[in-house]
């Protein structure tokens, strides 16, 4: 791992305001009516800030200074603005940068550029949305620690961004400011990739029921028997407790990887610094897949920092780090090993969670009823909820204005 790998997402630090705590009997508050003007579908959580997707507008808030919030400014917000690009489907949010797709397929992203993750063909940063380099068309995109990922319409998976670690999975250990192919020789050859996720220096792809990983393997995050890192795909073990399964979903955390089976089982490799493996042992990293989260089944996970988290029935569940309240169990602070569920009451009173994504710092939701809502730190605004409290449980995000 570099020195700028371990940097990654914890590194992204700039306090903007006291840090006061809100507990579950101070959140009682509805959502704003205004809200629903513009209801939002998709949730990303980054570094420290934090961004949601809505009828083809993006809206960022939270840490901005290297331009990240996509406004054309470099300040930090603790409401949502406005992204300078409309037409946008996807959203994807990294340490430092955002990205995303727009109706026809072309990437945009904004933000920090040190290591070429915007992709535009030079390493200068951005506030405002820049078009990826080349004539791609992605239907999938992924931000990293300081790198991007994406699959084509062919299916194909391209890379960009910094590579120290072979995260670009070209065959190289070298940064890239624009996309390079990722090797669909060797384990990948006549594979069909689905998925594709990105975490702080390792990505994965899913083909054919089966994860794939490239990139840094210090903590064992490639899943594959050893510590070895890889320029190239390797194969994530199904030995062990991935025998016979079906993978339908991979995510990953900043040193750590999960899927998701048929069954809604969860297995989770790599490092367990703070129990985001959710097997319940003594934060023992494993660089095999291990069973999580003591049998329990979920629609969906996500992963981002040093959490996981998963969906069931409607509730979210997750696992992890928690020195920023970011489970959302409105408990004092403590890791986990094992999922614990956010609160239901306050805001999320009689809400049903649709989808979920833990960042470095704080944890994001959208409800079926199309509401954002954020818990954990909030030293850059990153709850979108007008201050700079955190909150050991969830606080609805400010409505989306023009």
């Amino acid at each position: 791992m570099t020195t700028a790998g371990k940097r990654l997402l914890r590194a992204v630090s700039a306090g903007a305001g006291a840090a006061a705590l809100v507990t579950a009997a101070a959140i009682a508050a509805p959502w704003p009516a205004a809200a629903a003007a513009h209801t939002p579908v998709q949730i990303t959580t980054g570094g420290e800030h934090a961004c949601a997707l809505a009828h083809g507008r993006a809206w960022c808030w939270g840490r901005g200074t290297e331009g990240q919030l996509g406004d054309g400014v470099t300040t930090s917000t603790t409401s949502p603005v406005a992204v300078a690009r409309r037409g946008l489907t996807r959203i994807t949010a990294g340490g430092l940068h955002t990205c995303a797709l727009g109706t026809t397929g072309v990437a945009f992203c904004w933000g920090d550029n040190t290591y070429g993750q915007l992709g535009d063909g030079t390493t200068t940063s951005a506030g405002v949305p820049v078009p990826v380099a080349g004539r791609h068309r992605f239907t999938a995109i992924t931000a990293g620690g300081y790198y991007t990922c994406a699959l084509d319409t062919t299916g194909r998976p391209w890379c960009w961004g910094e590579g120290g670690a072979g995260q670009l999975g070209d065959g190289a250990t070298t940064s890239s400011d624009a996309p390079v192919a990722v090797s669909t020789a060797g384990v990948l050859a006549g594979k069909t990739i689905t998925q594709i996720t990105a975490g702080g220096g390792t990505a994965c792809v899913l083909a054919a029921g089966r994860p794939y990983c490239w990139g840094d393997g210090s903590t064992g995050n490639l899943g594959t028997g050893t510590t070895a890192s890889s320029d190239v795909p390797v194969a994530v073990s199904t030995s062990g407790v991935l025998a016979g399964k079906t993978i339908t979903q991979i995510t990953a955390a900043l040193f750590a990887e999960c899927a998701l089976d048929t069954a809604g089982h969860v297995y989770c490799w790599g490092d367990d610094t703070y129990g985001q493996l959710g097997d319940g042992l003594d934060y023992t990293q494993s660089d095999v897949p291990v069973a999580s989260a003591g049998g329990m089944t979920f629609s969906q996970i996500s992963g981002g920092g040093e959490v996981v988290c998963g969906l069931r029935g409607g509730h979210e569940w997750c696992w992890g780090r928690d020195d920023s309240g970011q489970l959302g169990d409105g408990q004092t602070p403590d890791d986990s090993t094992t999922p614990v569920q956010a609160v239901t009451s306050g805001v999320l009173a009689g809400q049903r969670l649709t989808a979920i994504s833990p960042g470095d710092s704080a944890t994001c939701t959208i409800t079926a009823q199309a509401r954002a809502f954020c818990w954990g730190e909030n030293f850059t605004g990153e709850l979108g909820d007008g201050t700079f409290t955190y909150s050991l449980v969830p606080v609805a995000v400010l409505p989306l204005h023009h």
